[in-house]
């Protein structure tokens, strides 16, 4: 089983709280999906199939400007297939969150199996 710790959701500026939503996509060969830690936010987890096809962790909070990071932390248990994954975190998939550059709102890490 590994474990991944990484800062998903930094915020700069001055202001309120606003709604923030950070997904996580694991392809469908990892297995035992955990949030061990959410950061204070609501989490969920879904499996998909189709185009997106994979477990979506889905948390979803306010999350105040100013905030340096929100780290959320997963454990997953990767395929025994050799080869090499790719996980993807997007924050604010829906661009409801004001941001003055949503294009770096997503980050994909790629895990190796061998």
């Amino acid at each position: 089983m590994r474990q991944h710790s990484p800062s998903w959701c930094t915020r700069v500026g001055t202001g309120a709280a606003v709604p923030t939503r950070v997904q996580i996509g694991f392809p469908l060969s990892f297995k035992n999906i955990n949030v061990t830690d959410s950061a204070g936010l609501a989490t969920t987890i879904q499996t998909q199939s189709g185009a997106l096809a994979g477990h979506w962790v889905t948390c979803t909070g306010k999350v105040a400007v100013g905030t340096i990071a929100k780290n959320i932390q997963i454990q997953a248990t990767a395929p025994a297939t050799p080869g090499t994954f790719n996980v993807v975190a997007t924050v604010d998939a829906t661009g409801n969150s004001p941001d003055a550059n949503q294009s770096n709102n997503s980050d994909t890490m790629t895990f190796r199996v061998q």
